[in-house]
């Protein structure tokens, strides 16, 4: 079996800092895997250890301080791998679905972004400070199937130093929070982008995990009236849909670059039914449990600082069961990367409604189940964005905001370096019924509610709703 070290790992990445630094891969059974750190030509750390039957090995490097550039060289037998540029400094995975995988290039914040990264403001006597020679970025490839396409697909993946060239295609939420935290603390920051648009938290969790509790059972329930168990009449279903979408979607981008305020209704009107997902079958990226295996754990067990995440918008099928699901994941994720106190900092769903639908989501139930998780969970920190919602649309092209404040949440809770009473949202402390009203009062609200203030991008026309 040849040396091989896992995906994650390839120039430029950047290693945890003041942590067992874990370099997994596979090698011939039962041979000695050395992986050692280089700044030049002297080794200053590394660990050894045994390849198992399978070829499996996990070698663990003491843990450094933040530094380098430095050469990572991992050996067994006559084979080696050497990795250049590496960097010790913070890692963090960035999970969830659209709003986490939404692209710089579509941001209304990338223009003054790139300003500050080339050096220059709207004024030139105005000095700008901007962290993101301190960033990196690795995207995991969107995999439904580990089949030959995929692995491929895995092997391809670079970690990327930034430049104006690829900063379009990062994504803009763990971009604005990598910059802040790498401002902020002066270290390298590493972002593992692991998301995929649409999905449930039950794609992200084994098996096990999503049956140990009753509750969350019912989205084997949803997959199987989906799937009938027909493989070849879902391929057919599969290339139909494909074809289909080929069709629709360039059109549907057309149409809105036209018509940026268009109502969904009226676009299916023009163009025909969006037929998204497509069918829910063993390929498919939204079933149960299968961006887990295909993706996430390609990555593990890295060694991370923590999790950042924006997800919850495809589980509004089950609200009533969101804090559960949520849960578990976390404790899922944790174990899975070899550290049960990992952080897992969290976006509560902003405001949202659709020009063409009534008033009707479940959001506020699964944000009331992202607060009782934030309450609950050990390390688990929310960031409150209500106020960063866009009207008619379930994608906010503002994303510095969201960014910033999942940094400010990290840097109080996790580095503490802010106040965490200045950076966490108004919390109900309790609710006392006095006659005919209610007294309800806050933590975390020093200079008190602002109950009559707007968000200006969530400008609702008038007569809408009452």
């Amino acid at each position: 079996m040849e040396l091989e070290i896992g995906y994650v790992f390839t120039d430029n990445c950047v290693l945890q800092r003041d942590k067992v630094i874990r370099v997994f891969g596979t090698a011939a059974c039962n041979g000695l895997v050395k992986a050692e750190l280089f700044d030049g030509d002297d080794r200053f750390a590394g660990g050894s250890g045994k390849a198992l039957q399978d070829g499996r090995f996990c070698v663990d490097i003491p843990p450094v301080p933040a530094g380098g550039p430095y050469r990572l060289l991992v050996s067994c037998g006559g084979e080696s791998v050497e990795l250049k540029n590496v960097m010790v400094g913070d890692v963090w995975l960035a999970g969830g679905q659209s709003n986490m995988e939404f692209q710089l290039k579509d941001c209304h914040d990338l223009p003054q972004l790139l300003l500050d990264y080339e050096g220059r403001a709207e004024s030139p006597h105005t000095p700008v400070s901007c962290a993101l020679d301190k960033v990196r970025f690795y995207a995991v490839p969107e995999v439904s199937v580990l089949d030959e396409e995929g692995v491929n697909l895995h092997k391809s993946a670079k970690w990327q130093v930034c430049s104006k060239e690829v900063l379009p295609q990062w994504t803009a939420v763990a971009t604005f929070f990598a910059e802040k935290v790498a401002r902020e603390t002066g270290v390298c920051v590493g972002i593992i982008d692991c998301n995929w648009g649409g999905t449930s938290a039950s794609a992200w969790m084994d098996e096990e995990t999503l049956k140990s509790s009753s509750a969350t059972t019912v989205y084997f329930d949803d997959y199987r009236e989906k799937y009938d168990g027909d493989y070849e009449k879902y391929l057919r279903e599969l290339a139909d849909y494909n074809a289909y979408s080929a069709e629709w979607e360039p059109k549907k981008d057309a149409l809105y670059k036209e018509r940026p305020d268009i109502g969904w209704n009226e676009v299916e009107e023009l163009l025909g039914p969006c037929r998204w997902p497509g069918p829910i079958g063993p390929k498919s990226p939204f079933r149960p449990c299968g961006l887990y295996s295909t993706m996430l754990c390609t990555c593990a067990p890295y060694s991370l600082r923590g999790f950042i995440y924006y997800q919850g918008e495809s589980d509004d099928i089950h609200p009533q069961v969101y804090d559960t699901l949520l849960t578990n994941m976390i404790g899922l994720w944790r174990k899975t990367f070899m550290d049960l106190d990992l952080p897992f900092v969290f976006v509560q769903l902003p405001t949202f409604v659709n020009r063409d639908d009534p008033d009707l989501t479940t959001w506020g139930s699964i944000r009331k189940c992202q607060e009782n998780v934030a309450r609950t969970v050990k390390n688990a920190y929310m960031a409150v964005t209500l106020d960063l919602g866009t009207y008619n649309n379930i994608h906010p092209p503002k994303k510095k905001g969201v960014g910033e404040r999942l940094a400010d949440l990290a840097l109080s809770c996790v580095y503490g370096l802010k106040d965490e009473a200045s950076v966490t949202g108004p919390f109900v402390k309790d609710a006392v019924k006095t006659g005919d009203s209610i007294v309800i009062s806050f933590k975390n609200a020093p200079l008190g509610l602002d109950i009559g203030a707007v968000a200006e991008n969530f400008d609702i026309p008038e007569g809408y709703a009452d």
